[in-house]
């Protein structure tokens, strides 16, 4: 399942899979259409078989939107790295590869496997709401405090640094259940009521009001 771009790239895959005695009926190419009727279509797919040393970018973003495994190879480059990268931020590790025949072994595991495909993809899926990936709110939190960061370097008059933003609240919060009583009077209750609120409007956690 191909992107159809132009006649000629479709006749030149068509030719280069023939040559290696695969039957070119099996390869379909999607025509250009809406965003939205784009990822409809999109979760229909087992897997996404991503491309190496240039991995996806935005179509594996999309791909994972829609609960579609993305299977990648990861490289030392910036452009080998993204799709990798997006993985990793969905707790999704399983699906990044090291080399050629890692990849191979993974995607020919996954296409035998329906089982492991099916959890797989209910995995995808679940991951957009519990992952960090999607969630706008604590994105943009975290790029603030990335920027702070920056700007005290530069008032501090230190070199540029790598910056790194700690995660660790994020990933203990993710899999955290509290139980706090809606009708009360009392201050303790009153303040822990407030320092959490802000915390669960990012959906980081769940709420059960009692």
């Amino acid at each position: 399942w191909l992107l159809e771009n132009n006649e000629f790239s479709t006749k030149n895959i068509f030719q280069e899979a023939s040559k290696k005695g695969i039957d070119y009926n099996r390869i379909f190419f999607a025509k250009k259409v809406n965003i939205k009727e784009h990822l409809a279509r999109l979760q229909f797919a087992d897997l996404f078989l991503d491309t190496f040393p240039y991995t996806a970018h935005t179509t594996c973003s999309d791909a994972l939107r829609v609960g579609t495994p993305v299977l990648t190879r990861i490289g030392l480059t910036f452009p080998s790295r993204v799709a990798a990268s997006l993985l990793k931020t969905s707790g999704l590790e399983e699906l990044i590869t090291h080399s050629e025949d890692e990849y191979i072994k993974k995607a020919i595991l996954i296409s035998r496997d329906i089982e492991y495909q099916r959890k797989l993809k209910k995995k995808v899926f679940d991951a957009k709401n519990i992952k960090p990936l999607f969630n706008n709110n604590l994105y943009t939190k975290n790029l603030e405090k990335a920027y702070e960061k920056i700007y005290k370097r530069k008032i501090d008059n230190l070199e540029p640094d790598h910056i790194y933003i700690n995660w660790s609240l994020y990933k203990m919060l993710e899999k955290l259940t509290v139980i706090i009583p809606s009708r009360t009077h009392d201050k303790q209750n009153s303040f822990l009521r407030k320092a959490t609120d802000s915390i669960f409007k990012q959906n980081i956690i769940k709420k059960f009001d009692l």
